[in-house]
């Protein structure tokens, strides 16, 4: 169910999308509970940027490009850390 957003109203059913976001949210916080809303916050950015940037007559398509290509950077920032991190302790 959705209750604010585009319509500002209580619609039934659900909502496009919301599935994909907590997928990438949950890999971007990596199992960690307080990582959760910095991430989720990061994600919010991220897409309201794409929202602006389409106001800006950059195609639809350009935009869920960006959107991929930087979600893509930072799990892969996140995944070298990690081995950089274990790396060093052996």
């Amino acid at each position: 169910m959705e209750a604010l957003g585009t319509v500002h109203r209580l619609q039934g059913g659900l909502a496009h999308g919301y599935g994909y976001l907590g997928i990438v949210v949950a890999l971007l916080a990596r199992q960690s509970a307080y990582a959760l809303i910095p991430a989720s916050f990061l994600m919010a950015v991220i897409l309201n940027t794409g929202i602006v940037l389409q106001t800006l007559q950059v195609s639809a398509s350009s935009v869920l490009a960006i959107t991929g290509l930087l979600v893509f950077a930072i799990a892969v920032s996140d995944e070298l850390a990690a081995y950089v991190r274990l790396e060093k302790q052996k």
